[in-house]
């Protein structure tokens, strides 16, 4: 084997332990279920529940480490470590970006300001008659189990949220998974069934994306742009986000 083929042989390797890396993202995630129709009839009362992630001061999206070694054995091994301090090079050098951004976010609530907002949306949309609006750690949607037993209301609406910058800074993402769950009899007979663990009376996702304000020459600098004047402009981009993507929950669930 000469020189050549060895050379792509290992970048073949490392290009296939790439491809072990996986986005991690929140559970129940799917297609879209629009509203059932004729739950209004049925619906006198919602609990709304916010979900936030626990880590969301601003989070940078990098791509966690998966491991492939087993498939690819010991030359396997050899470039699976490499590809790691690869990738927890690259994510010790954006955290150091991110510094400077957390700092200037250290009294901005985030989970207050969404939760806040989306109790005035959702009030909005009189037929859900919102009882309760509430904000918890971590997404709501893993805790179905617990969560459903304990709600009183007709129904349940969960709402996970979360934000993050883009790796090379260039924009900022505010994501949010919508769900409601029914609780009554007539409800449940209204609701889809089938692959999810539990009926869907309704399910979508609203992402905003917020591009940084004026031109950057590198990640450092893009990343000191959003920092400037105690995080303005990045809390411009997340205040701006929050309510957009309210704006369009309370409009879906109008339409």
């Amino acid at each position: 084997m000469n020189i050549r083929c060895v050379r792509q042989f290992f970048i073949g390797l490392f290009c296939l332990a790439l491809c072990g890396c996986a986005t991690n993202s929140p559970a129940g995630v799917g297609d879209n279920v629009a509203l059932m129709l004729g739950m209004d009839n049925h619906l006198k009362s919602t609990r709304v529940i916010v979900g936030l992630d626990p880590a969301n001061d601003v989070n940078v999206f990098v791509t966690p480490y998966g491991s492939s070694a087993q498939q690819l054995g010991l030359l396997g091994a050899v470039v699976e470590s490499i590809v790691h301090r690869s990738i927890d090079a690259k994510r010790q050098s954006q955290e150091r970006l991110m510094l400077p951004i957390r700092n200037a976010l250290i009294k901005y609530n985030f989970g207050g300001q969404f939760r806040a907002e989306l109790e005035r949306g959702l009030q909005q949309v009189r037929w859900l008659n919102v009882t309760y609006v509430s904000k918890e750690p971590g997404y709501q949607r893993d805790n179905v189990d617990a969560i459903l037993p304990q709600v009183t209301e007709d129904a349940v609406l969960i709402a996970d949220a979360f934000y993050g910058i883009a790796p090379d800074f260039s924009r900022l993402t505010i994501t949010a998974h919508v769900v409601i769950y029914p609780r009554n009899e007539m409800l449940k007979n209204l609701a889809r069934r089938g692959e999810e663990l539990y009926p869907l009376l309704y399910r979508n996702r609203f992402v905003h994306e917020y591009a940084l304000e004026g031109s950057y020459v590198d990640a450092q600098q893009a990343a000191a742009k959003w920092a400037e004047q105690d995080g303005a402009m990045v809390s411009r981009a997340l205040r701006t986000g929050i309510n957009d993507i309210v704006m369009r929950i309370a409009a879906d669930m109008r339409t």
